[in-house]
């Protein structure tokens, strides 16, 4: 975890911006689902990344298509089991020393992108084991986490003091509700520090027409590498 907030903060061309970021071992937002509505059991490690991973040529994300969100975006076509990288990151996963792959949270994609590790999720998939990741999210500013905050003490205040007024009555249930109203607070201090902001993004330099170049020189080398 370290490592990668080194490697994020260093980097000149990384997704940082200002701000509160989290990098947890953990993807809340990631949807697994069945390989098939025939399959009754969980489905294993290759069927749930077969319907998670976007990686065709056009790389797209097409929520008619795919049936919702959740899923990861590779942001390169993805390697071959059989390549040369790939092949030494699967010695690593038999060994179980693979460093874990980053995924980014965008939020106007509804979607993670595969930030870093395209041949180690390829090896853990030629494997067949689910691969080890962290993920990277914007967060909440610290203003908006203290209003968060502020609501929930009061909130607590108020109900707390209700539950005692009933626990002093002796109502039946009462002495219970007071220990699960203090798990819900301490679960409410917690929850706006890791909610999610959305993504910032901003105008490719050179505009409408740049982003027309790009496209077309993008469109250009997939056409190429079918020839």
């Amino acid at each position: 975890m370290y490592r990668f907030a080194d490697l994020l903060t260093a980097s000149g061309v990384g997704p940082l911006y200002p701000g509160r970021w989290l990098l947890q071992p953990s993807a809340p937002n990631l949807r697994y689902v069945e390989a098939a509505a025939s399959v009754r059991k969980p489905a294993g490690t290759a069927e749930r990344w077969s319907e998670l991973l976007v990686d065709d040529d056009a790389g797209q994300l097409d929520w008619y298509v795919h049936g919702g969100s959740g899923l990861v975006l590779a942001m390169r076509p993805m390697s071959r089991a059989d390549d040369a990288r790939v092949k030494s990151y699967r010695k690593q996963v038999r060994s179980g020393t693979l460093p874990p792959i980053l995924l980014w949270w965008v939020s106007s994609l509804d979607s993670y992108l595969l930030l870093d590790g395209h041949d180690r999720l390829a090896a853990c998939l030629a494997e067949v084991v689910e691969p080890p990741l962290m993920t990277l999210t914007a967060v909440v500013d610290a203003d908006e986490v203290q209003r968060c905050h502020a609501w929930s003490v009061r909130r607590h205040a108020e109900t707390t003091a209700h539950i005692e007024r009933e626990i002093s009555k002796g109502t039946p249930g009462a002495a219970d509700a007071l220990v699960a109203e203090r798990g819900r607070f301490a679960d409410d201090l917690v929850a706006p520090q890791l909610r999610a902001k959305t993504s910032r993004a901003w105008m490719l330099p050179g505009g409408v027409a740049q982003w027309e170049r790009v496209a077309a020189v993008t469109d250009l080398a997939r056409v190429e590498n079918h020839r």
